[in-house]
């Protein structure tokens, strides 16, 4: 009896179909820090293993009054996470604010006091579909078998503090020519003293 129920839920269990993973978002730190008037982001690693995932916006509420937040994601028109023919099952970016790379990037004011922070959501909305909308020629966005579901959305709680610039125990180069010359002087000065006494002698 005991054997029939082992081989009954082997059975079962290889009958089964295989678990599909939900599409997962990860920000590489969800807590981000720069100094007044620089600007600093978010990386991320999306993953979508079953069905064409885009990103169709960004948007951090609410607005924190420190700073300026910037999409860098859904104004990509091609960005597509999933199966083949995507790119990519899964997508992995560091913020790169020169290469336009990361989910999203926030400009602290200027004149935002060190020590402030702002705490607010990562909102990101994005559609899933059973055919690629931007790689299989075949697909028709007013076809329902195409689409799996619109409009769903991750939120991530994040914030943005203010900090103070870094200090530099580095000396500047101005620096190094000032001390490079008073000992200069102070060489030439020991020198004329000595030949001066060697005249006298």
């Amino acid at each position: 009896m005991k054997l029939l129920s082992f081989a009954s839920l082997f059975a079962a269990l290889c009958l089964a179909p295989a678990v599909q993973a939900a599409p997962l978002l990860l920000l590489d730190s969800a807590n981000i820090s720069g100094t007044a008037g620089s600007t600093v982001g978010w990386g991320f690693t999306l993953s979508s293993d079953t069905h064409y995932l885009t990103v169709a916006n960004v948007a951090l509420l609410p607005a924190p009054s420190i700073g300026v937040f910037n999409d860098m994601l859904a104004v990509r028109p091609l960005f597509e996470v999933g199966p083949s023919p995507a790119p990519a099952l899964s997508v992995m970016e560091g913020f790169d604010i020169g290469f336009g790379t990361g989910i999203g990037s926030f400009t602290i004011d200027s004149g935002a006091p060190t020590g402030a922070v702002a705490f607010a959501t990562l909102y990101v909305v994005y559609n899933l579909y059973n055919i690629s909308p931007n790689y299989d020629p075949s697909f028709d966005p007013f076809d329902p078998l195409h689409t799996f579901q619109e409009g769903l959305v991750f939120e991530m709680p994040v914030s943005v503090t203010v900090v103070d610039a870094p200090v530099s125990g580095v000396p500047e180069p101005s620096s190094f020519g000032l001390v490079g010359g008073a000992l200069l002087a102070g060489a030439g000065y020991q020198f004329r003293r000595r030949k001066e006494k060697g005249r006298s002698v």
